[in-house]
């Protein structure tokens, strides 16, 4: 400067910026929605969460953590974020299908963010269909049918819905049954005791008749009754 003549150099300078934690953890979805089936056993895999932060080093290490009134049989692994059930967790669709819990991914110095977690507990075909009782007496009223019923515990359709057949009966030809609802009636062409006394050569309008019920799980599983009917007269 000020000088006849003008002299210069030059210099590369390096700066290095220092990262200071200001980012929060992002999850990739707002919601995670899973699906198991009611017989996992304890420690089964549920669904897997992830949440990304954009510091470096110690500023952008993610923890994972769960709460809320659904997360008891689960728990979530603090590094990973793979949310697995509690070792003693026993999942059953029939006492409760639904659970849904809040998962938290926060940094060292205690920035979070949230995502909710619904799980679906699948229905399997566990349960039979039961009758109240193994044997029933009813009476028929010529032209009224009369009803049996079983009901089948599982949660979902197919696995609670029940069919209706007649397995045993003699004479063979004398009743029908609606395999949905389980009505038992006589045949469209009797219409009188004197019919009934005509085909079974018996006064006696009793039978015994061996009904099954059936659900339609895979696999299905069914129970049987016995079913006395008194046919009358109105």
């Amino acid at each position: 400067v000020n000088t006849p003549e003008k002299f210069s150099s030059t210099a590369d300078i390096t700066i290095h910026l220092l990262d200071i934690n200001d980012n929060v953890p992002k999850f990739s979805s707002e919601y995670y929605v899973a699906r198991i089936p009611e017989n996992s056993p304890g420690g089964s895999n549920v669904v897997a969460v992830t949440a990304t932060d954009l510091d470096s080093g110690l500023w952008g290490e993610i923890k994972y953590s769960i709460y809320g009134a659904g997360s008891d049989p689960f728990l979530i692994h603090p590094s990973t974020g793979i949310i697995y059930t509690q070792p003693w967790a026993s999942l059953d669709a029939e006492d409760n299908s639904k659970y849904n819990f809040y998962v938290k991914a926060e940094d060292t110095e205690g920035k979070y963010s949230l995502a909710e977690v619904f799980v679906t507990v699948l229905d399997i075909n566990d349960h039979c269909p039961e009758f109240s009782e193994n044997i029933q007496e009813k009476t028929m009223v010529i032209g009224s049918p009369v009803k049996i019923e079983a009901t089948d515990e599982d949660a979902e359709e197919p696995n609670n819905v029940v069919n209706y057949s007649i397995m045993q009966a003699d004479p063979d030809n004398v009743f029908d049954i609606d395999q949905n609802t389980g009505e038992i009636k006589l045949k469209s062409y009797i219409r009188s005791l004197d019919v009934i006394q005509n085909i079974t050569r018996n006064k006696n309008c009793k039978w015994s008749v061996v009904v099954q019920a059936k659900d339609r799980g895979s696999p299905s599983f069914s129970t049987t009754a016995v079913v006395k009917i008194d046919v009358t007269e109105e």
